[in-house]
């Protein structure tokens, strides 16, 4: 058939004149390492120009074919493909409306830059046939990457929190109707300031923008969440809470200095923490709160009025 033969003769001539994917086929089949080295030069030395075919065949053989040897190999060829290449966005794009749970799945699990691939793909408009099949993909794997996140607990790596965070960053105002209070709870735990730092970034690049968005809802929730960990007392609690006020302070000043300012809370805060004097990590929490309240000059008031000696003995107790 005229059209078969002539797709034929255009793979044997991509394969001809792009060495691209005769390495990727000694690296997938052969599993030979140092084709992986060579296919990765290739991509960031810009080898010359890939085909869309050549791009679909590639990433179609590191997703299928998982006898590489090194996976990071595997993982940043994955993310090189498709941060560099329409057609291979556009070939993930047809693959993620036929089985999204499936492929997201596999992509996730290969590494950070496979993760963050999906990310790259449903945000491109170019790599779609329709924004509609767009926009419907984007929502799916937003509410993946939040399952993951609820799935480990804390995203140990930040896998998760990055894709949230970098999807709210583009299409918040699309997206914000998928964050509930337990997502909103979720996200804002993770800005402990026991967690690493790159998962609190990540943590505070969403909640920036969810505030920015959400408004009064947004409002609402950091209000609960803050109130309620407080409310409890015990040092994950309160730990939790300070780390997330604190953060959050330079976003929304007027309301986190009304609930810093709440009848009781600044009072009482001095013989709470007293109580915990042993606990290092809320006494930090707290002086992280302290501090970034001091944006605000009526909550340095307060501060001046209520903590100054509490403050002069944790001063002494580092000298």
């Amino acid at each position: 058939h005229p059209s078969v033969k002539a797709a034929f003769l255009k793979i044997r001539s991509d394969d001809s004149v792009n060495p691209l994917v005769r390495l990727f086929q000694r690296l997938t089949e052969d599993s030979d390492s140092t084709a992986g080295e060579e296919a990765l030069r290739y991509l960031h030395g810009g080898g010359g120009e890939i085909s869309d075919t050549v791009a679909e065949r590639c990433l179609r053989a590191l997703i299928e074919k998982v006898n590489v040897t090194d996976p990071k190999t595997r993982d940043d060829l994955l993310s090189g493909l498709l941060r560099q290449c329409l057609g291979a966005r556009a070939y993930l794009a047809k693959q993620l409306q036929k089985d999204m749970t499936i492929l997201f799945e596999e992509m996730y699990e290969i590494g950070d830059g496979s993760a963050n691939g999906i990310a790259t793909v449903v945000l491109d408009p170019a790599a779609w046939s329709t924004d509609s099949a767009r926009e419907t993909c984007e929502r799916d794997v937003f509410q993946l990457f939040v399952a993951k996140l609820f799935q480990s607990g804390h995203d140990y790596n930040g896998r998760a929190l990055r894709g949230i965070s970098r999807l709210l960053a583009v299409n918040a105002e699309k997206l914000k109707s998928l964050i509930d209070y337990e997502v909103f709870e979720v996200i804002l735990a993770s800005l402990d300031h026991r967690l690493g730092v790159e998962i609190r970034s990540q943590a505070t690049l969403a909640m920036a923008k969810y505030l920015e968005v959400s408004q009064e809802k947004g409002q609402e929730y950091l209000s609960t969440f803050i109130a309620t960990r407080v409310e409890r007392h015990t040092n994950a609690d309160l730990i939790v809470a300070f780390s997330a006020a604190a953060t959050v302070f330079p976003m929304v000043p007027s309301i986190a200095s009304a609930l810093f300012l709440t009848d009781g809370f600044i009072p009482t805060l001095v013989p709470l923490l007293q109580k915990k004097a042993k606990v290092t990590a809320v006494e930090q929490a707290a002086l992280d709160l302290l501090n970034a309240a001091c944006i605000d000059s009526t909550c340095r008031e307060a501060i001046s009025n209520h903590c100054l000696d509490w403050l002069h003995e944790i001063v002494k107790g580092d000298e």
